[in-house]
C-alpha cells in the first residue's frame, strides 16, 4: 500500500499552504549521496523520503533540507505535522542538511487519537484514514533521469508548508510576488490575480483600500472593497459592487459577492479554530458623534448587513427614511459593536504562546482614531474577548497613550500581526513605526 502525506496544523488538525515539498513514497532505490543530490537539485523547502519497511518492521522517513543549519531546531512550538494515511506506523524520522542531522519525535494527531506534542522541534502525527493525492511535481521525472534512478521507482507528490508567495491589494487589481519565509524582497516581478476591482473615483473616493484573508484551507480568497461614499445609493454608478466582501479561488478564478451592505470592511481574518471569516468594519459618518457604531464580526456566507439603508440591525438611517423595507428583517446585527468612529482597521487572531493565557483566546484590533467627532475617540489597539471561539460582546483596551493630556495626537495604529515568538507587532503610520509589544511575566 502507497502513502500518502499532507501537512497540518497539529493544534487543529487542518492543512496548512505554503512552501513546496516533495514527498518520494519509496527512497530503498536511492543512495545516501543520490538523495543529497537529488534534495539539493529540487531546491524546495524540504524533500522527504519514505524507507519502506523491510521484513515485517516499520517504515522510516528521512528529511531533507538544503539549509545550511537545520531549520527549526530548539524552536518551543511548532504548528505542522506530517500526517501519514495508513495504518502502519512509523518508527523514526530524521531531519537532515548537508552538515548535520537531528532524530524528531513522534506524536498522534490528536483528532485521531493521542495528543500533539507542542514542545521540542517538529511534531510528527499519523492518522488512518487515507489521504487524496496531489498533483505530481512536474521536474522529478528529469531530476531522477539526472541520477540514473527509474521515475516508475520513485513516485512523487508534492505539498506546501509555508508561504510561497505575498498577495498585495491594489485599489483596482489584485497581485501577487513570489515568497519564500525569510525573504527580504521579492524573488520574481509581479503576477496579477485579479485585473480589475471596482474602484471608481479613486483616488478622491471614499475607501481605497483592499483588504485580503485567505480560507483556513487555501481554497478561497477573500478580498474587501469599501463603499465610494459614505451612504449613496446604488443610483450612484460609482457604488457599483462596492461595500461587499468578494470571494475567489487564489488564481482569481470564481469571483462572487460572499457578503454585501458592508461600508468599509478594512480588517479581514479567518477564525483559526472556527474557519470563519471575519471583520473589521468602518460605519457611516453624519448621524453625530454617538452614530453609527463602527464593529467587529463573522461575516456569513450571503448576508446583508445593512448599508445603506440600515444599520446595527434594522435600525433605518434616516437620511433613507422608507426605502428598502423589505430589507429590515434581512439585515445581519455584528457581534461586537465598537464606538463610533474609531476608524477600526487591520485584526488578528492571536495565535501566539507568549501571553497570558485570558489573552490566547483574543481579537486584537487596531484603531486609527476618529476625524470628525468632537472628543476624540479611537487611537489605540483594543482587544475582542472569545470565549469558545465566540465573541463575549465587550472590548477592552489593549494599548493606548497614543494621545497626550492636551489631546494632541502622536500615534494612529493601523496593522496588527502575531509574531513567531507571540508578540504583537503594531504598525503606526503617524510616528512610521512597528510597535512590539511583549509579555515577560510578573
Amino acid at each position: 500500500m502507497s502513502l500518502a502525506y499532507v501537512i497540518v496544523d497539529v493544534f487543529t488538525d487542518t492543512p496548512l499552504q505554503g512552501n513546496q515539498l516533495a514527498v518520494f513514497e519509496d527512497g530503498s532505490a536511492l543512495s545516501d549521496d543520490q538523495m543529497q543530490r537529488l534534495a539539493r537539485e529540487m531546491n524546495l523547502s524540504e524533500t522527504v523520503f519514505l524507507l519502506p519497511a523491510e521484513d515485517g518492521g516499520d517504515a522510516r522517513m528521512r528529511i531533507f533540507t538544503p539549509a545550511a543549519e537545520l531549520p527549526f531546531a530548539g524552536h518551543p512550538v511548532l504548528g505542522t505535522a506530517f500526517v501519514v494515511g495508513e495504518a502502519r506506523q512509523l518508527t523514526s524520522v530524521q531531519l537532515e542538511s548537508a552538515a548535520s542531522a537531528v532524530p524528531l519525535r513522534l506524536t498522534r494527531s490528536r483528532q485521531h487519537g493521542g495528543s500533539a506534542d507542542d514542545i521540542g522541534q517538529i511534531t510528527f502525527a499519523w492518522m488512518r484514514q487515507p489521504i487524496p493525492a496531489r498533483a505530481p511535481f512536474p521536474r522529478t521525472a528529469q531530476l531522477l533521469a539526472a541520477l540514473g534512478v527509474p521515475a516508475s521507482g520513485l513516485p512523487v507528490e508534492s505539498y506546501t508548508n509555508g508561504p510561497t508567495h505575498v498577495y498585495v491589494g491594489n485599489t483596482n487589481s489584485v497581485v501577487r510576488f513570489p515568497y519564500r519565509a525569510g525573504d527580504l524582497k521579492a524573488r520574481g516581478p509581479q503576477e496579477v490575480i485579479v485585473a480589475s476591482l471596482p474602484s471608481g473615483g479613486a483616488p478622491d473616493a471614499e475607501h481605497w483600500t483592499r483588504d485580503i484573508a485567505f480560507s483556513r484551507d487555501g481554497r478561497k480568497m477573500f478580498v474587501s472593497v469599501g463603499s465610494a461614499s459614505n451612504v449613496d445609493e446604488e443610483s450612484n454608478p460609482l457604488e457599483r459592487e462596492r461595500a461587499v466582501i468578494y470571494e475567489f479561488n487564489p488564481d482569481g478564478s470564481g469571483r462572487r459577492i460572499y457578503a454585501s451592505g458592508i461600508r468599509n470592511a478594512v480588517g479581514l481574518a479567518i477564525h483559526p479554530q472556527t474557519g470563519q471569516l471575519w471583520a473589521s468594519v468602518n460605519e457611516r459618518d453624519g448621524l453625530g458623534d454617538n452614530l453609527v457604531p463602527d464593529y467587529v464580526t463573522h461575516v456569513e456566507e450571503g448576508a446583508f448587513y445593512g448599508w445603506p439603508w440600515f444599520y446595527m440591525g434594522g435600525h433605518q438611517d434616516p437620511r433613507h427614511e422608507g426605502k428598502h423595507a423589505e430589507l429590515k428583517s434581512k439585515v445581519k446585527t455584528p457581534d461586537v459593536l465598537v464606538q463610533p468612529h474609531s476608524a477600526s482597521l487591520a485584526m488578528t487572531f492571536y495565535n501566539g504562546s507568549q501571553f497570558p493565557a485570558e489573552h490566547r483566546d483574543s481579537i486584537f484590533v487596531a484603531q486609527h482614531g476618529s476625524w470628525n467627532k468632537s472628543m476624540r475617540t479611537g487611537y489605540k489597539v483594543i482587544r475582542v474577548p472569545l470565549k469558545g471561539g465566540a465573541p463575549t460582546g465587550e472590548y477592552q483596551d489593549f494599548l493606548t497613550g497614543f494621545v497626550t493630556e492636551d489631546a494632541e495626537v502622536w500615534g494612529r495604529p493601523v496593522g496588527v500581526a502575531v509574531a513567531s515568538d507571540g508578540a504583537l507587532l503594531v504598525t503606526d503610520d503617524a510616528s512610521n513605526a512597528i510597535w512590539r509589544v511583549s509579555y515577560g511575566g510578573r
